[in-house]
């Protein structure tokens, strides 16, 4: 290097205005749009490791020019400019590694992404409440249901519960019902998803298809605190209101057949066989290459003594999973059932070879391996 270059003195940033530094606030946050709207085009492996964080939060960045009405009042403390500004960063950060499935950095830069703008603009402000949702969804999706709730928790004192957005409110409301549920804290998560669903039908008007997700959420889980309690008949009630609002929207053929099966299954319960497979029909005419109606089907088919017919709805399942642990079990039995001990230890054994729960299989495995030894030692006396 020569001595022009070591003399030159060091080029220092411009200060930015107000108003260009209020732009490049927003363009920042925007990038958080852009990483969620663009998750479809990401390449295969993010996919495959973003599968694990699921977006259960997006809608509320569909609120961001609510988000950011705080800002300006900020711009004139150039401490509280830093502290936003880190916020900004330590978010998409927290974003990409939770991508990337570092869960330890991801929560690490969740809290102090919190932490900046709590110390900015305060832990009710509009946008601590989005970080402390992201990170919500964030720990959910690691199977850490306490810590999502103490999240969702602190989100909901700063969400506005009425005015244009009170849309966001209904969704922590509902995420957090959803926790409880997850925790089994059945009492408390019931109470959350009732005032949800009261909540949902006043702004229904306003948002019809958003709170029509919101209320299928809320009433599949009341039906699952329903069954907890030994309450089918509520479950089922539950569960026919979800069916009614997926068919006001015919072309999500999915959601119809979800809800039939959901209903089929509830059947089950009370061994009501044959109304379940009314059900199990009509969403495989919806859906007709769905292999859990197959598999469900299948099993209400075992129950009624039907295993052949049994046997052709698990073939069809495992033809589209070979791997397929409950209709490998479900064939199995069908197969025992009617003298064909030899492919049932197969397909149990296939069955047991993929999963960790395999006690009754082993059981019902070795129940068919002394049934055959007794057999043999018959034929030689």
């Amino acid at each position: 290097m020569d001595d022009q270059e070591q003399s030159r003195p060091p080029i220092r940033p411009k200060q930015q205005p107000p108003g260009r530094l209020l732009t490049l606030m927003g363009g920042s946050l925007a990038v958080l749009v852009l990483l969620a709207v663009s998750f479809p085009f990401w390449p295969a492996d993010q996919q495959e490791a973003a599968k694990r964080f699921p977006r259960t939060s997006i809608a509320a960045y569909r609120s961001l020019p609510y988000f950011l009405k705080d800002l300006p009042k900020t711009l004139a403390d150039p401490g509280k400019q830093a502290l936003l500004a880190s916020a900004e960063w330590q978010i998409i950060e927290a974003e990409r590694y939770a991508i990337l499935g570092e869960y330890l950095k991801a929560h690490d830069a969740f809290e102090a992404a919190v932490k900046s703008t709590t110390e900015s603009i305060g832990p009710e402000a509009p946008i601590t409440c989005l970080f402390l949702m992201r990170q919500a969804s964030f720990e959910d999706s690691y199977h850490k249901a306490n810590r999502a709730e103490n999240c969702m928790r602190k989100a909901l004192v700063g969400l506005p519960r009425n005015g244009p957005n009170e849309q966001v409110y209904l969704m922590a409301k509902v995420s957090l019902g959803r926790l409880l549920e997850v925790q089994g804290k059945y009492p408390e998560a019931m109470a959350i998803m009732l005032e949800s669903l009261a909540l949902a039908k006043d702004i229904d008007r306003q948002s019809p298809e958003l709170c029509q997700e919101n209320t299928k959420i809320v009433l599949r889980s009341l039906a699952r605190c329903h069954i907890h309690n030994l309450e089918f008949d509520k479950a089922y009630d539950s569960c026919l209101q979800v069916l009614g609002i997926c068919q006001q929207y015919p072309q999500n053929k999915d959601e119809i057949a979800t809800a039939l099966i959901d209903l089929g299954n509830l059947r089950t319960y009370p061994s009501d066989f044959v109304t379940a497979i009314g059900f199990y029909n009509q969403a495989m005419a919806i859906s007709g290459e769905n292999p859990e109606i197959y598999c469900q089907r299948g099993k209400a088919l075992n129950a009624i003594g039907e295993y052949r017919q049994a046997i052709a709805d698990f073939s069809f399942a495992i033809g589209k999973n070979s791997k397929n642990v409950s209709a490998r079990h479900g064939r199995a039995t069908a197969y025992e059932k009617i003298g064909q001990p030899e492919k049932a230890i197969d397909d149990l054994t296939i069955a047991i070879d993929c999963t960790n729960d395999r006690g009754v299989m082993q059981y019902q495995r070795s129940t068919i391996y002394q049934s055959l030894n007794q057999r043999h030692q018959e034929g030689r006396h």
